[in-house]
């Protein structure tokens, strides 16, 4: 298993989707099948890799994290506040390729076959009126099966700028944190 930890420049806006959606589709329909998302400002981004073997394949992922610089951490290990909830939007594929696009730089990606090759994760909670307040959005995406941890790291270091590594963190939590005297509850 081969995992690397990327910072990255936190772009302006993403799009990820097939592009017979950006053709055929709009309004509502279009939203429910594509990823479009301008990240807050105050968030920081994060990139995953993982490589990972079974039966004697390789799957390459890709996860891609927007929260704030106190808890992203929480987030890229898969954690979150006992008080939050997810809302989950699958990444389809309709015509065994998406796209994605950063800041305006694209890259194809042909699947060979169609289905659900990814996922938008919003990571929120409720105010006291209801009203949801975003703490932070996840991006996964499965690479095609041709597609190697190396040269998924290439693709991802065009697409995304300021791609520097991050040392190796052996001690990472994870699951759903319990809060503290030093955590607020939300």
């Amino acid at each position: 298993m081969n995992i690397a930890e990327y910072s990255i420049k936190r772009p302006e806006h993403i799009v990820i989707g097939d592009p017979w959606y950006f053709e055929t589709e709009t309004g509502e329909r279009l939203k429910k099948l594509v990823v479009d998302y301008q990240p807050e400002e105050q968030f920081m981004a994060r990139l995953n890799i993982e490589e990972m073997e079974e039966d004697g394949m390789y799957m390459t992922n890709v996860y891609i994290c927007f929260a704030s610089e106190k808890d992203i951490e929480i987030y890229m290990a898969d954690g979150r506040y006992e008080t939050q909830k997810i809302n989950q939007k699958p990444i389809y594929v309709d015509t065994a390729k998406y796209k994605v696009s950063v800041d305006g730089r694209s890259q194809d990606f042909y699947t060979a076959c169609d289905g659900t090759w990814g996922a938008e994760t919003t990571i929120y909670h409720e105010d006291k009126r209801g009203r949801k307040n975003i703490d932070a959005v996840m991006i996964s995406l499965f690479m095609p099966y041709d597609m190697t941890f190396e040269l998924t790291k290439q693709q991802m270091s065009v697409l995304f700028e300021e791609m520097e590594l991050l040392p190796e963190r052996r001690n990472r939590t994870s699951g759903i944190k319990q809060p503290d005297k030093k955590t607020p509850t939300r």
